[in-house]
């Protein structure tokens, strides 16, 4: 009976280290769009890479 808890309180102890990283690594992502939004809107590099057209590139 003592294996059935102590499995069941890795479980949940793993569980929530899973739960704790995935939601980590989704404020990662959030924050990481969120600075490259901002980066984007502060410092415009239109000299280095002019916007291409979607017209002159032909598909065929």
């Amino acid at each position: 009976m003592e294996w059935l808890i102590g499995s069941a309180l890795i479980l949940i102890a793993s569980t929530s280290t899973i739960a704790a990283l995935a939601i980590s690594g989704i404020i990662f992502l959030v924050l990481g769009q969120a600075l490259a939004l901002l980066y984007r809107s502060f410092a415009q590099p239109q000299e280095v890479a002019p916007p291409h057209s979607r017209d002159s590139v032909h598909s065929s």
